[in-house]
């Protein structure tokens, strides 16, 4: 809990339970991974608001974006390492 907690430090979160969440999910994770879960889920928020951004273009007095990371782009990440994790066991050695 407490890498996870420096690693979200850095980061805009829009919720404030998902600390937990991610203590909960990542318990055999690494450090390593879980930064790069972050790292990915920051990532994601980012192109989503980018996204965003593409299809308001023109709007007249249009707010900057504040990129927030959500549960949902936290989730992501996590199911993607875990996808890693299943394929590196599938290799053989």
């Amino acid at each position: 809990m407490a890498i996870l907690r420096a690693v979200l430090t850095e980061l805009p979160k829009a919720e404030d339970g998902v600390s937990l969440l991610l203590a909960n999910e990542t318990k055999n994770f690494s450090g390593a991974t879980l930064r790069k879960i972050c790292e990915r889920a920051h990532k994601s928020a980012i192109r989503e608001s980018i996204e965003k951004k593409k299809k308001r273009i023109g709007t007249i007095g249009e707010q900057a974006t504040v990129v927030e990371i959500r549960s949902i782009h936290f989730g992501e990440a996590i199911e993607f390492f875990r996808r890693l994790e299943f394929a590196r066991d599938d290799i053989p050695k």
